[in-house]
């Protein structure tokens, strides 16, 4: 749309009508938009970087009230030199799912008692590559 203005000798012919994306509050709602997937997938990336961490302390957590309640138990079973005790206290350590393998052995390196979970699968290797690899306690 064109308007036309005169001032006396003069005719000026001025637009009246923007294309869209130079209005103001066509930029203003783009700007709006990208501040907030901006700040989302901050917060989302915080949000996750956290429950990451809580879960590592979870399993933490959970590894060490399991190896608290059966180290009395292995000991007594190395002390001992038993060993049906210390495979029966290794094969229910590895049916904890954080613990894959446990071995008691006495203070000469015999191998006392020796389990092993089930081997990582497919899915199961990228969570290794999330959590960590297993660490040996």
């Amino acid at each position: 749309m064109s308007a036309v203005y005169s001032t006396g000798m003069v005719e000026y012919k001025r637009k009246t009508s923007l294309r869209l994306r130079d209005s103001l509050s066509f930029r203003q709602a783009k700007n709006a938009v990208i501040a907030a997937l901006i700040i989302g997938f901050l917060v989302s990336t915080i949000q996750i970087a956290l429950d990451y961490f809580s879960l590592q302390s979870d399993n933490r957590s959970s590894v060490n009230k399991v190896l608290k309640t059966a180290i009395r138990a292995a000991s007594h079973s190395a002390y001992n030199l038993d060993e049906i005790g210390s495979l029966q206290i290794t094969r229910g350590l590895v049916n904890n799912r954080p613990i894959t393998k446990a071995t008691i052995v006495d203070n000469f390196g015999r191998v006392l008692g020796h389990a092993s979970g089930p081997q990582p699968q497919q899915g199961q290797i990228l969570m290794r590559w999330v959590f960590g690899h297993p660490v040996a306690i």
